[in-house]
């Protein structure tokens, strides 16, 4: 019938979708979906992880009419896209990764608090490459404290070199 979303009495509701989805987004303010297997340290925590998305996306299937050409997005942090993890990431459904960079300036990164540095971050974008992916974002943050038109140009230099589809 469908997603049970609440009860009316006795009686669950469902949503139901009758029009195609084009577009799927996972991430969001909580970045990298099913975050705490981002940092496996064995091959038994991948296949976990990839029996999870496997899970969510089964149930999707079921109750969305998904179109064969949606974009389907995982956003995510640098420092969680290991080798390993675009690896797995890449046999799901997933067709576009969203990396939120924000800075090529390491100064900058931890001013922000950001886990990662500029290494991980093209490093990431290495990995999404390698593995396959073909729309990628880059995530840049403009107007930051302490931000020069100087170091905004390194940055824009950086990514322009990376040449992702979407920045």
């Amino acid at each position: 019938k469908g997603i049970v979303t609440g009860y009316k009495g006795a009686e669950p509701t469902y949503l139901h979708t009758i029009d195609p989805t084009k577009s799927e987004l996972y991430g969001g303010q909580q970045q990298t979906f099913v975050a705490p297997y981002t940092k496996c340290n064995r091959i038994e925590d991948y296949r976990t992880a990839w029996a999870h998305f496997e899970k969510i996306f089964n149930t999707i299937y079921r109750f969305y009419n998904i179109v064969d050409d949606a974009e389907i997005t995982m956003e995510a942090n640098p420092d969680d896209l290991s080798d390993e993890y675009v690896s797995m990431l890449s046999t799901l459904s997933f067709n576009r990764i969203s990396i939120g960079i924000q800075s090529f300036n390491d100064k900058t990164l931890k001013l922000l608090n950001r886990r990662h540095n500029s290494t991980q971050a093209i490093e990431a974008f290495n990995y999404c490459r390698k593995y396959g992916f073909q729309n990628i974002s880059l995530d840049l943050m403009y107007g930051l404290p302490g931000e020069s038109m100087e170091s905004w140009g390194k940055d824009l230099d950086i990514i322009t070199k990376l040449n992702p589809e979407h920045i």
